[in-house]
């Protein structure tokens, strides 16, 4: 679930906003002038998504390695910016399919 509020709510209701994310499980979206500046966020779901080790189980972090041990095998001889270009260039175009495919 999430909520909006403005900072100026925020200030004057920070105990209660803060709960709201805490233990009501809530994001918390911390609007100026209408458009969202930051959001409120319980701390387990914090470290989920900033600590990739808690997304994935170890043989799924194993297997990622390997993903990248075969890249390099494969891309040995191109320099390092030329991979992570072509890498994002795909990335991106798979977000655009996926997006196209979901109407977002």
């Amino acid at each position: 679930m999430t909520q909006t509020v403005s900072a100026q709510d925020a200030r004057n209701k920070f105990s209660e906003i803060l709960n709201t994310a805490v233990y009501g499980k809530t994001k918390v979206i911390i609007t100026r002038f209408n458009k969202p500046q930051a959001v409120l966020i319980d701390y387990k779901e914090y470290e989920f998504l900033t600590d990739p080790t808690k997304r994935f189980t170890n043989e799924e972090w194993k297997k990622g390695f390997k993903v990248f041990d075969r890249i390099r095998a494969r891309t040995k001889g191109i320099p390092a910016k030329e991979v992570e270009r072509i890498v994002n260039e795909a990335v991106k175009a798979v977000r655009r399919t996926k997006h196209a495919k979901s109407g977002y």
